[in-house]
């Protein structure tokens, strides 16, 4: 962490990328499959990712995924990045601002199915990308004497999901992610 906040991290994901065999079950309850990009790639979880997605969308329930990382979609390919992605079919995209950097114009809902991108830009407003091509500006909370910003982005995630879930509005939906971000 440094003096700002900010956060650098090193993911492991170690035995994650083991996970297979997925059960119907595991659907049980859901309104919502969240997805890390991080899950798209290395196999068997990746098809076990799919899997999942599919059966959630036969179930009626919803797919979203954040980007997860600018190394692994540069690792992955922007192009290639973006194809997992939409394979996916998801309703909700999200990035923060370095991730939509790395994935340029095709991070969009027409190029990725979706119903909505957000682009998260920490403390400015986030940029609520719609599927009829018009782009809406939410503000962040102001929260003095940030110290640290971990778990901020996934907070964001939640709140913006379980709005989402409720009311299918994106800009409410922002809103309330912002609330929970602030509280991270």
């Amino acid at each position: 962490v440094d003096s700002t906040g900010e956060r650098s991290m090193l993911p492991d994901r170690a035995a994650a990328t083991a996970l297979d065999r997925p059960e119907h079950s595991w659907l049980d309850g859901l309104h919502t499959l969240h997805v890390p990009f991080y899950s798209l790639v290395g196999e068997p979880l990746a098809t076990t990712v799919r899997t999942l997605a599919m059966w959630a969308h036969e179930r009626g329930i919803a797919v979203s995924v954040d980007a997860s990382s600018v190394s692994v979609l540069e690792h992955v390919g922007v192009e290639t990045s973006l194809d997992l992605m939409a394979s996916l079919a998801p309703e909700v995209v999200l990035a923060n601002e370095l991730e939509a950097a790395t994935l340029g114009d095709g991070l969009t809902p027409a190029r990725l199915g979706a119903t909505v991108v957000v682009v998260k830009h920490g403390a400015d407003p986030a940029e609520v990308r719609l599927a009829d091509g018009t782009t809406r500006t939410v503000p962040a909370i102001a929260v003095p004497g940030v110290r640290d910003t971990t778990g901020a982005g996934d907070g964001f995630a939640a709140g913006f999901i379980i709005e989402w879930a409720a009311s299918h509005d994106a800009v409410a939906a922002t809103r309330h992610g912002h609330d929970v971000a602030a509280a991270a």
